[in-house]
């Protein structure tokens, strides 16, 4: 209802409904996958508005693989350190939210 509302003023929006993706393996992947079709589409037309998209994509992984360890350490005060957790499972998303 809102997205509509969004969509008649002229206004992108990326929508997620998750109940789609209810049973997906990975909810972050599933999640990224979908603004990423979406935004995909919405610049499909401009191929400086596709490149930038693609370069923000690799950029955001290199991004998300740094800082989300470290983020996640400060909000759990020190208790956990997720590098060692989360490093290879941050990579393999990343990789395949890329690839799509």
């Amino acid at each position: 209802m809102l997205n509509a509302s969004i969509k008649s003023s002229s206004c992108n929006t990326v929508f997620f409904s998750a109940w789609h993706t209810d049973f997906a393996g990975d909810p972050l992947l599933a999640f990224l996958g979908e603004i990423n079709e979406q935004i995909n589409h919405l610049v499909s037309d401009d191929p400086i508005k596709h490149k930038a998209w693609n370069i923000a994509k690799k950029a955001g992984s290199h991004l998300i693989k740094r800082a989300l360890p470290s983020t996640l350490k400060i909000a759990t005060a020190g208790l956990v350190d997720f590098n060692e957790l989360i490093e290879e499972e941050i990579a393999e998303s990343a990789k395949s939210f890329l690839q799509t």
